[in-house]
């Protein structure tokens, strides 16, 4: 009886580790499609629907992490401001990962940085004078 108890809870463990395995291995699949739609095909804005998707359900803190670096990249490639945000928020929610972090870190300085030097930039304007 003891050793039936053995193997159905070794059975469990390996079912159970299986399947946590093959969730990982399609999320990163998803994450790596991603990729693809951003950098090979172009469709950014597709991209952030699907990075979002991977944050949303990644059940690895590091693959949401670089899920949620990727947003910040393509809001930086639209030119959006909301890049700020989506890089604070891997600083934020993410401060594990290493890696990520300091990568987000040095985007965020840069665009703050650059979104400064835009707002002191004189504006010039035509005016007609009669």
């Amino acid at each position: 009886m003891k050793s039936r108890l053995v193997v159905y809870g070794s059975s469990l463990l390996l079912l159970i580790s299986g399947a946590l395995e093959a969730g990982l291995t399609e999320q990163k699949a998803a994450f790596e499609k991603a990729i693809v739609v951003e950098e090979i095909h172009g469709r950014v804005e597709e991209a952030l629907g699907l990075y979002q998707k991977i944050v949303d359900e990644a059940t690895e803190p590091s693959l949401a992490a670089q899920a949620q670096l990727r947003i910040g990249i393509c809001y930086e490639k639209l030119g959006l401001e909301e890049a700020q945000a989506a890089f604070q928020k891997v600083i934020d929610d993410f401060p594990g990962q290493e890696r990520e972090v300091a990568i987000a870190r040095e985007k965020l300085t840069r665009l703050t940085k650059f979104f400064t030097e835009i707002d002191r930039q004189p504006h010039f304007r035509k005016l007609d004078i009669p």
